[in-house]
């Protein structure tokens, strides 16, 4: 192609067609320009392609994460419920005047209303995009904000679970009135096991301790039930935008 246009303009010089040559000369460049355009737009093209790609992949596996999330969430509402119950049932327990001779339903309380149900966000994808950039990927700021109001929501259910968490580990320093060595004893605990202490204090700052359990109990279900509905959102947006 390259001899073929030299053989033209060689042509045109030898028979001393300037004006001609100088049409053709300028319609080679404007050839050329048109090619370097077509190429630049096919590159484009391609790169663009890769990016949404890439795009694509990720919204998938954010929406795989989120719908792993809300799953976890609503088994981990249902034990947070459940645990509530029982610190209420302690609470009753706690102010009933049989608990001075039989304590045992209100230590079997006690001891499983203690802790509270682990909630661990699936945030890998949310992870890749922040350290990756990924984020200049996603080219629908509906999609962007919605993902970046998920991991709000799971931010502050982090700071809940970090206070729980030490809540949790000052409440073990509290003074219990059970005689725990007659109920941990299964030869013993066939019978009512009386407190070990009737020291109505002790008993009021076990009351206290649960109910105040019972207050952040309720406000991690509050930070989970948000991380739940949230991630349906999410994923509602998420799949509208990209067809999923």
């Amino acid at each position: 192609m390259i001899k073929f246009f030299r053989k033209i303009r060689q042509r045109l010089l030898t028979e001393n067609k300037f004006s001609k040559y100088l049409i053709y000369a300028i319609g080679e460049i404007i050839l050329v320009v048109i090619g370097i355009l077509i190429a630049l737009s096919i590159n484009n093209w391609n790169n663009r392609n890769k990016e949404e790609q890439k795009e694509f992949v990720y919204i998938k596996s954010m929406i795989e994460d989120i719908e792993s999330d809300i799953m976890q969430s609503e088994n981990i509402i249902k034990r947070l419920d459940l645990t509530v119950i029982r610190i209420d049932t302690l609470l009753i327990e706690l102010s009933s005047q049989h608990i001075y001779y039989n304590s045992n339903k209100a230590y079997n309380l006690f001891i499983s209303s203690a802790g509270f149900a682990d909630f661990t966000p699936n945030d890998r994808t949310m992870q890749l995009l922040k350290n990756s950039g990924g984020f200049e990927l996603i080219s629908h700021k509906e999609a962007s904000d919605a993902i970046w109001e998920y991991d709000k929501s799971v931010k502050l259910f982090h700071s809940q679970d970090y206070m729980m968490g030490n809540a949790l580990s000052n409440m073990n320093m509290i003074e219990l009135p059970f005689d725990l060595i007659s109920l941990n004893n299964p030869l013993k605990n066939q019978s009512a096991i009386p407190l070990l202490s009737n020291d109505q204090k002790v008993l009021n700052n076990m009351y206290y301790n649960r109910l105040y359990w019972r207050v952040g109990t309720n406000s991690l279900k509050v930070r989970v039930q948000k991380v739940h509905d949230t991630g349906i959102e999410t994923v509602g947006i998420l799949k509208s935008i990209y067809g999923l």
